[in-house]
């Protein structure tokens, strides 16, 4: 199955209909938009392009891709985040984090150490070793 295909799979599973619709796309490009965080939002026309396969519109970009498949794990009755998350291998310290948590910080680079982590507060420059 294409990329393509799965967009017009998820078009008929929200609007119960493969009929094209200018409102519907609309709609449907700005969840994804939103899904995707992106500063210039993705038009309807461009949807519309895509799902019709005319010249020039038989690929997508990957962002694009990734929000394709969160909003139909959304429509599927996934919670959002869990959609818009990917797994990671990730090391508690004594418990702390619990299996399949969700984490909601963004990686630092430890000078001191070297390793990876994820701050416990968004002015943390270095891990809990090194502090």
């Amino acid at each position: 199955m294409d990329k393509i295909t799965i967009l017009d799979d998820l078009y008929e599973a929200m609007y119960q209909t493969t009929e094209l619709k200018k409102s519907n796309l609309v709609k449907m490009a700005a969840i994804l938009s939103g899904i995707s965080h992106r500063p210039e939002p993705w038009q309807w026309k461009y949807l519309f392009n895509l799902m019709k396969r005319y010249k020039g519109f038989q690929t997508m970009p990957d962002d694009l891709r990734r929000a394709i498949l969160a909003l139909g794990a959304m429509v599927d009755g996934t919670h959002p985040l869990l959609a818009e998350s990917r797994p990671v291998r990730v090391y508690g310290l004594n418990g702390n984090v619990r299996p399949d948590s969700v984490i909601l910080g963004e990686s630092q680079f430890c000078p001191y150490c070297g390793i990876d982590f994820v701050p416990n507060v968004p002015w943390r420059k270095q891990c809990g070793r090194c502090k």
